[in-house]
Parts: C-alpha cells; sequence; structure tokens
C-alpha cells in the first residue's frame, strides 16, 4: 500500500516508510519517471507472510524492490552499512542497516534487513524482537 502512494501520489507524499512489503508489477508499470521520494524499507529474511523472494511471479524481491527505489531515486550503488546491537541474542535474528545516498535531491533509500525475522505474532523472531522499528521510523519522519 504504500508503494502504491508513493507510485500514484509523489508530488504529494516527502518520505514513505514500509515495513514488509515488495513492489508489485502494476506499482512497477507505474513508477517509471517518478523520483525524489526518500524510501526507508524494512523486511525480514525469514518472513513467513512476505517472502524475502517476492510472493507470487512477477512480484520483486526484498532486495530487488531495493534496487528499484535505488533507480528511481538516483541513489549511489554504494551502501554506507551499519549493524545494530542484537537485542535478544536468543531470537535467532540480526540487523543490518543500508542507506543509499542521493546527493543530488537527497532522495535517499534506507533498507533495514532484519536477519532471521519475519511479520509473525506467534514466532519468537519477529521484527518487534529484532529492532525498534518505532524509533527508526520516527527518526526517519523528522529528518529533512
Amino acid at each position: 500500500m504504500t508503494f502504491r502512494l508513493v507510485s500514484e501520489l509523489s508530488q504529494r507524499i516527502k518520505r514513505a516508510a514500509t515495513v514488509g512489503g515488495v513492489l508489485t508489477p502494476s506499482i512497477v508499470s507505474v513508477c517509471d519517471s517518478l523520483g525524489n521520494t526518500p524510501i526507508l524499507f524494512i523486511h525480514g529474511t525469514a518472513d513467513p507472510i512476505v517472502l524475502w523472494e517476492g510472493i507470487n511471479p512477477g512480484w520483486c524481491s526484498a532486495e530487488n524492490t531495493v534496487q528499484f527505489w535505488m533507480g528511481i531515486n538516483h541513489c549511489s550503488q554504494e551502501a554506507e552499512r551499519d549493524t545494530f546491537q542484537d537485542l535478544d541474542p536468543n531470537d535467532g535474528c540480526s540487523v543490518d542497516a543500508y542507506s543509499y545516498r542521493d546527493t543530488i535531491n537527497k532522495s535517499d533509500v534506507f533498507f533495514y534487513k532484519i536477519v532471521g525475522g519475519g511479520q509473525s505474532v506467534a514466532r519468537r523472531s519477529s521484527f518487534a524482537t529484532c529492532l525498534e522499528y518505532g524509533s527508526i521510523v520516527h527518526g526517519f519522519q523528522c529528518l529533512i
């Protein structure tokens, strides 16, 4: 839903954040010429709902989703990488953060890869145990 809003209302949206979502073919088809919207994307490699590899034929994987937004926003292919402190060593997940910079329009792409985690109420290694994503999204909203 977030990516659809960015694709349809890019002139009205200052920045967008999504947790556990990938691009669909219908969104990719209308996003070709857009840009200048900073993106924060959080996705788990073990997400049982929105798979890391994509859901259906034609849907982007998490990594292809990041690459797509990097291209749209004219970001550097070189990432600034950060690893977060493991909040719970017993939950089986960790967080790697990648920042891809757009030095012209400041339309950066921030990607938080939850290694071993995903969306789940029942599973112990959910986004909530791996990353304090509320504070990450709040900080992203305060940029600029």
